[in-house]
């Protein structure tokens, strides 16, 4: 014969395990998704329209503005020197035909396809949170979405010290 009484002790065992998970699980998934402030919900959203309103984190990023390029700065940068940079992109689909600053000296370091390497020369000046570095205006040859990255950013003050930027690229 079975021993019903041994059968219900550890259905309800198992019952309250369960139970005690599911409450788990539920506590975690309000603490995150209603009451934490830490943005998790914004980073876990797939819409590609959302995801533009999070905030430039790099020190030095691009922007479209007017079919041109603009590279801006995030912080301020006290007691600069130059700037160089690299500006990378696919050569069989953007041209980089003109560079504009009315701020800085520009030397341009290299000029082969697909890397654009640049000094930008300002002497010991500080340069306020957004300011527009430089405008580029690109080509496309043809009509796809491409990758335009800074790279190789660094700053250099009146001590001859160098600082590495962070930088960020951009779809055009």
């Amino acid at each position: 014969m079975k021993d019903f009484m041994k059968k219900y002790h550890n259905k309800k065992i198992m019952w309250n395990i369960w139970v005690l998970f599911a409450s788990l699980v539920l506590a975690i998934w309000i603490n995150i998704f209603i009451i934490d402030g830490t943005q998790i919900w914004n980073n876990l959203k797939t819409s590609i329209l959302d995801s533009w309103n999070i905030e430039q984190k790099a020190d030095i990023y691009i922007e479209v503005l007017n079919d041109k390029l603009v590279i801006k700065n995030s912080k301020q940068l006290n007691e600069l020197e130059n700037i160089s940079l690299s500006i990378v992109s696919n050569p069989s689909n953007i041209n980089i035909e003109n560079i504009e600053s009315e701020i800085w000296e520009i030397t341009i370091l290299s000029d082969n396809p697909g890397i654009l390497s640049l000094i930008l020369n300002w002497y010991w000046k500080t340069i306020i949170k957004d300011t527009v570095l430089l405008e580029v205006d690109p080509k496309k040859i043809e009509k796809k979405s491409e990758n335009i990255n800074l790279i190789n950013t660094i700053f250099t003050d009146k001590n001859n010290s160098l600082f590495e930027l962070s930088t960020s690229w951009i779809t055009f």
